[in-house]
């Protein structure tokens, strides 16, 4: 008995250390999501992997000079 409540302890003690840093992946921190930005280029990649896509473009800017983006994206079945 006392090894199974030590089994369980160490079981829970280690979720709960490993989840911690779970979550901080999904902070918005580094996004501006009141400010919408308009950019045309041409679609050089699609990225389809869970649980983000990426999307890769390349566009002029005002001289001419092509600049490469990446956007990162939801899955589209996470899109409601």
């Amino acid at each position: 008995m006392k090894d199974t409540l030590v089994r369980f302890f160490l079981v829970a003690v280690v979720s709960l250390i490993v989840s911690v840093p779970l979550a901080a992946h999904h902070g918005n921190a580094a996004f501006d999501n009141n400010k919408l930005l308009t950019v045309k280029g041409a679609v050089t990649e699609w990225v389809w992997a869970n649980p983000h896509c990426f999307l890769k473009f390349d566009a002029k800017d005002a001289s001419d000079n092509v600049i490469h983006w990446v956007a990162e994206l939801n899955n589209p079945p996470s899109n409601r």
